[in-house]
């Protein structure tokens, strides 16, 4: 499985918005994290929509975090936007031809996608937080 763009831009998105935890102008936002203004953008107005962000609009208006970050997961993030699948017939035992997604494949297909759920439901963007602080104070201690 690999994400796709989309997925880590939106992700990168919410995390500086977490990380500055102010309201900030959406240009900002995506030239802090490298993404194209137009991609940027229409990513900005789904996770708007997902009540991930809020939008401010106006002369002093712009974009943040809509809740706090404990609150917001990885799978809520990426997963309107990406196709979990792993397996098609472990998601529609009823198209395998062969033993109805119930081989010893389509079973720990099964386990693996459950855990794979169960890890990005409990990776929120808190954590992710606080693991950037602890880079930033790393790379700072190099200096």
């Amino acid at each position: 499985m690999k994400l796709s763009k989309e997925s880590d831009y939106a992700m990168r998105i919410v995390l500086y918005l977490a990380k500055v935890n102010k309201l900030v102008l959406a240009r900002e936002v995506m030239e802090e994290c490298k993404i194209p203004q137009r991609f940027g953008l229409r990513i900005v107005s789904s996770l708007v929509k997902m009540k991930i962000l809020r939008s401010t609009p106006g002369i002093n208006g712009g974009i943040a975090i809509a809740k706090a970050p404990k609150d917001i997961s990885v799978y809520d993030v990426i997963s309107p936007i990406e196709d979990l699948i792993l397996k098609d017939c472990v998601e529609d035992p009823e198209i395998c031809k062969w033993r109805h997604g119930e081989c010893s494949i389509c079973l720990e297909m099964k386990k693996l996608k459950q855990e794979f759920y169960e890890k990005i439901k409990k990776l929120n963007f808190q954590y992710l937080l606080e693991r950037e602080f602890e880079m930033d104070r790393a790379e700072e201690n190099k200096k």
